[in-house]
């Protein structure tokens, strides 16, 4: 709800002329008035110690906040009971009470001109006093808050509420039970709601709730069911992401949005039912769901992004004509056995890695047999079984190669020399300070050559925007130039279809590495940055 240091630096860059520390003036007397009438945790003390200690007046409140490694000079609502975080969270953050009273306080004590002035620049309320006056006077306001807030407050202090009348939002879960029913008031369950919250077991979600956002369940372990209403019509990036425990999922035919890996590293998660509403089976939906022996894609799928790391897969039922895909990619399933497709799904599109015991993928009624050569797999025609293996190959990397209708405008023509690279096993050549990497290069190699490298060339600019937000989270504020000067020369395995950086500068430990899924580099997918 509030960083005091955030206020420190402001002071410090700022230059203003007031103490130190007066940037935890305010925060450290709304702890005090709350300590006063018993509102903060056991659990805040045990944290920190020495706070408890200044609150009994044997020291600083604002020093212990600013220097302990727990607090880190935050405010949040953990530090207070529940029945008081509705409160709390309201007067301090949500509806700006508090806050505003300070700055009044500010304008009281010094007055309209000196509150204005240069010296003061708009920050008046770091330079009130931290004395007995300014608390006995927030004091009486927030007693007079509480007691407003009290007699009209008639919600439930398990769940704390943001918003107001309509658009109610759960935005935390503060209970302790193992069943939770989420009350028919809110709309949607925002982001790490139920974050903290081992020993919830179940969840009951009601038929008003239309979006549970990102993270909202994140990595609750305890968790095993979740009975989906509907009504429900979105769920965010891995809002369930990491729920170990939870087994099946049954999703309302309400729903028309699944995010990012929303159900990603649920170890034990067996089943999985689609809704004929959802068009879009997302990016890693269910990676490394090891417990999971079949998956059946609905006819209402209408794009489905790779199917990834699932160890425990025996059996994959595509019912969909997948009418916007380019092709689909199996990758890294050792124990898939059986793969269906309706009729009609071209061969050329699917492509099968790292997939040992698939020994025949069917589509329709007829039986295309896989040839497996190293970890990759390639259809063969029952009706071609005698073509060559280089053959092959054009139909396995079929998008990679440019038809002859588009060879002239792509500038293919070009000629590449290969060489067999033995660390790498693997046939590599250099083209327009690309790398290019390929296991069995065959006669229309250099094409598809020509046509990835002025492809990536043209488009690296929308490559950057691609994977600049994974690349902020780990570097801090770059820019798309700091990417462009520091991504070093790119490899492009045209086996796997990936773009790697092995010698970017942002750092000596990571990877970079990225998927495409068609040959103009248009379809990116899965960026990782790997140590």
């Amino acid at each position: 709800m509030d960083n005091g240091e955030s206020h420190e630096l402001k002071r410090r860059n700022m230059a203003l002329a007031c103490p130190p520390l007066s940037g935890f003036n305010h925060i450290a007397v709304f702890l005090r008035w709350a300590y006063a009438n018993n509102m903060l945790t056991d659990q805040l003390f045990e944290k920190e110690p020495r706070l408890k200690t200044a609150l009994d007046g044997d020291g600083d409140v604002r020093e212990a906040l600013a220097t302990s490694d727990k607090l880190k000079g935050m405010l949040r609502p953990s530090y207070f009971k529940k029945e008081y975080v509705q409160f709390v969270f309201d007067t301090y953050y949500e509806k700006d009470i508090y806050p505003k009273k300070v700055d009044k306080y500010a304008l009281e004590y010094f007055g309209e001109e000196k509150y204005n002035s240069a010296e003061f620049k708009n920050e008046g309320y770091l330079f009130v006093p931290y004395d007995d006056a300014y608390f006995s006077y927030m004091s009486d306001f927030l007693d007079g808050e509480w007691e407003k807030f009290s007699k009209t407050y008639a919600g439930d202090p398990d769940f704390l509420t943001i918003g107001n009348g309509d658009s109610l939002i759960l935005g935390k879960y503060l209970g302790e039970k193992e069943e939770v029913i989420i009350p028919d008031e809110f709309i949607a369950i925002d982001e790490y709601a139920f974050q903290n919250c081992e020993g919830v077991k179940k969840v009951v979600i009601p038929a008003s709730v239309k979006q549970i956002k990102g993270w909202a369940f994140a990595n609750l372990n305890s968790l095993e069911q979740v009975e989906f209403s509907e009504g429900l019509e979105k769920i965010g990036r891995e809002a369930f992401r990491g729920c170990k425990n939870l087994r099946e999922v049954k999703l309302p035919e309400s729903l028309n949005s699944l995010d990012y890996a929303t159900f990603a590293e649920c170890d034990n998660l067996e089943k999985l039912e689609l809704g004929s509403k959802i068009k879009v089976f997302s990016h890693a939906l269910i990676a490394r769901c090891n417990k999971m022996q079949s998956l059946t894609i609905p006819e209402s799928i209408e794009e489905m992004a790779d199917i990834n790391h699932l160890g425990g897969l025996k059996s994959l039922c595509v019912k969909s004509t997948l009418n916007k895909n380019k092709e689909v990619k199996i990758t890294n399933c050792p124990e898939l056995t059986e793969i269906t497709f309706p009729d009609g799904f071209g061969p050329t599109k699917i492509h099968l890695m790292d997939c040992p015991k698939v020994e025949q993928v069917l589509i329709g009624s007829k039986a295309f047999k896989v040839v497996v050569k190293k970890n990759v797999g390639k259809l063969v025609d029952p009706d071609k079984s005698g073509s060559s293996a280089a053959g092959n190959i054009k139909a396995l990397f079929g998008k990679m190669f440019a038809p002859s209708d588009k060879k002239e405008k792509n500038g293919a023509g070009i000629r590449v020399k290969f060489h067999y690279d033995k660390k790498l096993e693997m046939y590599v050549c250099e083209y327009k300070g690309i790398q290019f990497s390929v296991e069995d290069p065959d006669e229309d190699v250099s094409d598809a050559v020509g046509t990835l490298a002025e492809n990536y060339n043209s488009r690296l600019n929308e490559i950057i925007e691609f994977m600049l937000p994974d690349l902020k989270e780990l570097y801090g504020q770059i820019t798309a130039e700091d990417v462009k000067v520091k991504l070093g020369k790119p490899t492009i395995d045209m086996t796997r279809s990936t773009v790697t950086y092995l010698e970017q500068s942002f750092d000596s430990d990571h990877i970079f590495e990225f998927e495409f899924m068609d040959d103009g580099l248009n379809e990116l997918g899965n960026f990782s940055i790997d140590g």
